[in-house]
């Protein structure tokens, strides 16, 4: 869009009909398995208000705007439990938590070069209003708690196959030694944003060839 604004309009409707497709999508599903209506209602709805609200509403917020990624992935689990396997249960929720923190790092972190373009154009993200040092904090506080849960279910029969999710352990470490200190510096920012994203998308998928496996 940059190179390209006279496409804005294009994009709008793309992105309008891409929502509406998903939405419809949602509703067919629902007709014809109405037992599932009350509890996959409100989680698509919920998803519907997530993308219809982040750019002109969430990233006004920086603390909501943080948790927004993390929610829309939750959610998503969240449905896929109740189609495949009928209401979540507390071990559901467990196994949520690590990809849900991890994929709110992962927008954080990408926030940090974006500083300067999302000030123009009037976000308000965590980096903008607490400080990349600060916003750093709580990058160290998701990790140590998304990884805290990985341990946490070792000791529950049913749910320990998830803790192969730790095999990336070592990816969050590094990214956070190299962000302990300047984290705006080039050589530091991009190959933590690198292995950051690469655990939070190797996470999940270790976690669910634990389960399955075990």
């Amino acid at each position: 869009m940059v190179t390209h604004p006279h496409l804005l309009g294009r994009t709008l409707l793309l992105g309008l009909g891409s929502l509406l497709t998903c939405a419809l999508i949602g509703v067919l599903f629902l007709l014809r398995q109405p037992p599932l209506l009350l509890s996959l209602a409100p989680i698509g709805l919920a998803g519907l208000l997530l993308v219809l609200l982040y750019t002109p509403w969430l990233t006004r917020h920086p603390w909501l705007c943080l948790f927004a990624p993390g929610l829309g992935f939750a959610l998503m689990v969240l449905g896929t439990r109740i189609v495949l396997g009928g209401a979540p249960d507390l071990g559901d929720l467990w196994l949520i938590l690590p990809p849900l923190l991890l994929c709110n790092n992962l927008l954080l972190l990408g926030q940090f070069p974006d500083i300067d373009a999302d000030r123009a154009v009037g976000r308000r993200t965590l980096p903008m209003h607490i400080g990349c040092t600060n916003a750093v904090r709580v990058a160290f506080a998701q990790w140590l708690l998304a990884y805290g849960v990985l341990l946490a279910v070792l000791a529950q029969p049913g749910l320990a196959g998830g803790a192969l999710g730790l095999l990336t352990l070592p990816l969050a470490l590094r990214a956070a030694w190299l962000l302990r200190r300047e984290p705006l510096q080039a050589q530091r920012l991009l190959p933590a944003l690198g292995l950051n994203a690469a655990a939070s998308v190797a996470t999940p998928l270790l976690m669910a060839v634990g389960l399955l496996a075990l």
